[in-house]
């Protein structure tokens, strides 16, 4: 909401030229054309500063001139971007220190609620859970329509909407249709960039094998659901059922 209807600020810190906009403060690295320090330099200056860190990821210093790295500091369920060092590449020195027990609660809110929302806090265990609990909710969405369908083939009344049914399914193939790009422009944004051409990601044949059969498989759940819906709204009535009904409802008035 406060990236999209707010004032973009949704990051601390950042030294990207797009990122930058939506941070709340600007690092601005001093003006220097000295020879930078070494990689290893820049490394072990930022272990010293922070002996306690567990580095998980390094930004070697690019355009912007930042060393950068973040990481774990016995903290409880924050993402790694919550502890982070931005150095200075010529002299090694600290441009930004932050640490998770430094920030408010917000900011810390912020950085926490990626944790939760993938459940990557407690290694593989905790991934395995989230993940077949997610399965499960998503099945929660077929039954229900499964049982939707099924009390529309007992109840007469509910075919008078056949149309609408349709129409709403129709409705939801687009939407899904129309997202699909948006997804393969996603996959593809983790590709390397090679002489300014966007590339596709380098994995193993195992990862878009995976990919591939679980986009075959929910495709298939949702052409198969589709035609039964479509098929159950487009069933004509029963006439003897109807005349049954005509004869019970007769009866029942007089």
């Amino acid at each position: 909401g406060r990236l999209d209807v707010g004032d973009g600020k949704v990051v601390l810190t950042e030294v990207g030229p797009e990122e930058r906009r939506h941070a709340v403060a600007t690092l601005v690295l001093p003006e220097s054309h000295a020879t930078p320090l070494s990689f290893e330099e820049l490394l072990q200056r930022a272990r010293d500063e922070r002996s306690g860190l567990t580095i998980r990821s390094i930004r070697p210093a690019g355009e912007h001139g930042f060393f950068y790295v973040d990481g774990q500091d016995d903290h409880i369920l924050v993402r790694d971007r919550a502890n982070k060092l931005y150095l200075d590449q010529v002299s090694g020195s600290v441009i930004y220190d932050q640490s998770a027990s430094d920030l408010s609660l917000y900011w810390r809110w912020v950085d926490t609620a990626d944790q939760l929302h993938f459940g990557n806090f407690g290694g593989i265990w905790t991934k395995l859970i989230w993940f077949v609990f997610g399965i499960g909710l998503s099945g929660l969405s077929l039954t229900g329509a499964w049982l939707h369908v099924k009390r529309l083939e007992r109840n007469k009344r509910g075919r008078i909407h056949r149309n609408s049914v349709i129409g709403a399914a129709s409705v939801t193939h687009l939407i899904l249709g129309a997202s699909v790009w948006s997804g393969i422009a996603e996959i593809r944004s983790y590709g390397p960039i090679i002489d300014g051409a966007q590339e596709w990601p380098s994995e193993p044949v195992g990862v878009w094998l995976f990919i591939s059969v679980w986009i075959v498989l929910t495709i298939a759940i949702l052409a198969s659901f589709s035609v039964m819906l479509c098929r159950t709204a487009l069933k004509r009535q029963n006439p003897k059922s109807v005349t049954g009904t005509s004869k019970n409802t007769a009866f029942t008035s007089q």
